[in-house]
């Protein structure tokens, strides 16, 4: 999300962009982790903003270890995948008791007409986050596709918003 770095930069908000490689592999956690150490050198309320399989990467990286932050932004958010039986690492399971002591706030941002990640993934990605007392907030957008250049739509005001909010309630 290039223009988000470019808005955090226009306002001299120190920030930490992570760009995790386009792989399946165990060591996009390892990104995570190794993003969010980083983060906690720079001052200010730390937000995760991730976009697709990149929500997969945030969610077993915020389940699975100690790594409190302040908010996590969600676009399309892959939350259940059908290959994770041919990649166990990756298996449908969050612990939303950890994920809840790590991050007290989500955004989860989706289109209806997204054609990589169903909708029906966040609609259940919230029932959940709301069945274990986590604020979670759902922006739903009717024709956005997968918020990618391919959908024509790839810069979200609803981002820097949901960031603004975060950051005003830590």
């Amino acid at each position: 999300m290039p223009w988000l770095i470019q808005w955090l930069g226009q306002r001299a908000i120190p920030h930490h962009f992570c760009q995790l490689p386009y792989t399946w592999a165990p060591s996009t956690v390892l990104g995570v982790r190794l993003a969010l150490q980083k983060a906690k050198e720079l001052p200010g309320p730390k937000v995760i903003v991730c976009h697709s399989f990149g929500g997969k990467v945030a969610l077993k990286a915020l389940s699975e270890n100690d790594l409190p932050i302040d908010g996590l932004i969600m676009v399309a958010p892959l939350y259940r995948w059908p290959l994770s039986k041919w990649f166990p690492f990756w298996k449908d399971y969050v612990n939303f008791e950890q994920l809840k002591k790590n991050c007290p706030r989500i955004i989860v941002i989706h289109s209806k007409d997204d054609n990589l990640v169903p909708f029906l993934n966040s609609l259940e990605l919230v029932r959940k986050c709301k069945e274990y007392g986590i604020e979670v907030e759902f922006c739903v957008h009717q024709t956005s596709g997968h918020f990618d250049p391919k959908s024509h739509c790839f810069e979200l005001p609803e981002v820097v918003e949901a960031y603004e909010k975060i950051c005003a309630s830590s």
